[in-house]
């Protein structure tokens, strides 16, 4: 069974799940579209390091608002991609290794495999 934990250690093990918040605009016609998991350019030029996650479902949300809906993510299978997860802080990580969204195939492919292995996730009381 997938682990869901309180705080993140230096290296995730496989079995942990993730959970990435789901903003409006990623969604169309009632469903959750690749550009969810598409690197995105900063006003400044800048691109992010990697996708955004959190270590249970609040912490996927964060601050953020317009949020549709949380999915969750299994790490062994995020990493079967030839992608990884990496800790930032206790609560916070990163999917990262993903092609710039200039790569427009490869970032398509990546972003696309990854939706195929979201599952919409609901908050535990």
């Amino acid at each position: 069974m997938p682990a869901i934990l309180d705080v993140f250690p230096e290296q995730i093990e496989c079995d942990t799940l993730v959970f990435r918040a789901i903003r409006n605009g990623w969604i169309v016609d009632n469903q959750i579209t690749s550009a969810a998991f598409i690197l995105r350019r900063f006003p400044d030029g800048t691109l992010e390091t990697g996708l955004s996650i959190g270590n249970n479902y609040q912490n996927g949300i964060g601050t953020l608002t317009k949020i549709k809906i949380v999915v969750s993510l299994h790490v062994g299978r995020i990493r079967t991609l030839d992608l990884d997860v990496f800790p930032d802080d206790e609560t916070h990580a990163e999917v990262r290794e993903l092609p710039p969204p200039e790569e427009i195939i490869l970032a398509e492919r990546a972003a696309t495999a990854l939706l195929v292995q979201c599952r919409i996730a609901s908050p535990v009381n």
